[in-house]
């Protein structure tokens, strides 16, 4: 099932590059139906929590190329082809279609490696990727908006990204692994996992985002086409909360417990902040894109 989940929007995204005409949007809406109808099926026959299939790719480095769904993964699934399965049908009056319903695919192609990924490296691939697609679909069909957004978005993630590659790099190179199951039975001193959970979590909260760290969101939700915009607030951004549960929490729980009491109070601080902030607004995306910054950090 994990490589269905990936096989599937990418496919579709070489289909809706080629000349096909009006079949580009229905073959965006096809490939989020069938991601779900493939998760609810794993689920279902109770092979979400089979065996991780890995590939070697990176022998020295101890990188492979290892996907696989557990429970919460396939649960995530479900729900993500649901939601890229609305925004493509919403996205009827479009220009440039093809381009666009192919890097839409893209993006979901990245979104379900994200949740698949069983491995550091890979899931940092996934992780960057996410990017590329995102920010051009901003760029090209967004709003009047869009540049200044479109930047802030860039460089806000970048700055996140390079946090990230710096702790999974140490932690790999330190433990001699990348896989997630090895590393979750690794258990580091208490300062060495201070110091990997506050890259790591600095890294999850600028795309989470937990506030003061919440500048781009807004802007680029209100930016982005509508279906864009959903997406981001829907899918992209709680993929930091799996992030912070599948990686964070589970290697370093010394590390996160003893930040626990400052996420708390940011996370507490943004609450307020983000459920403010939306009953002041007038434009409906604006509003969305604080809600979902209150509920986030309440999460």
């Amino acid at each position: 099932m994990a490589m269905d989940v990936l096989l599937i929007p990418l496919i579709v995204a070489a289909a809706c590059a080629l000349p096909i005409g009006g079949l580009a949007r229905p073959l965006a809406v096809l490939s989020g139906l069938l991601v779900t109808a493939s998760a609810v099926a794993a689920a279902w026959f109770g092979v979400g929590g089979g065996p991780v299939d890995a590939v070697g790719w990176a022998g020295p480095l101890g990188a492979w190329f290892a996907v696989g769904a557990d429970g919460f993964a396939t649960a995530l699934l479900m729900l993500t082809g649901v939601v890229f399965a609305t925004g493509a049908a919403a996205s009827g009056r479009v220009d440039r279609p093809r381009a666009y319903f192919a890097l839409w695919s893209l993006l979901q192609a990245a979104v379900a490696g994200v949740l698949v990924a069983r491995d550091l490296i890979l899931f940092l691939a996934f992780w960057e990727a996410l990017l590329v697609p995102l920010a051009l679909l901003v760029l090209w069909w967004g709003g009047a908006d869009r540049r200044p957004a479109t930047l802030r978005l860039v460089l806000s993630w970048l700055t996140a990204d390079a946090l990230l590659l710096a702790g999974i790099v140490a932690l790999g190179v330190g433990t001699r692994t990348f896989a997630i199951s090895d590393l979750a039975g690794y258990r580091l001193a208490a300062g060495s996992q201070v110091a990997f959970a506050v890259l790591l979590l600095a890294a999850f909260a600028m795309r989470l985002p937990l506030f003061p760290l919440h500048g781009w969101l807004p802007r680029a939700a209100a930016a982005a086409p509508a279906p864009v915009g959903l997406v981001l607030v829907a899918v992209v951004s709680k993929l930091a909360v799996y992030g912070i549960a599948r990686i964070a929490v589970p290697l370093f729980p010394r590390g996160v417990a003893d930040l626990a009491p400052l996420l708390v109070a940011l996370a507490a601080i943004g609450a307020l902040y983000g459920a403010l902030i939306a009953t002041r607004q007038r434009d409906t995306r604006r509003l969305i894109a604080y809600a979902s910054l209150s509920q986030l950090d309440v999460i």
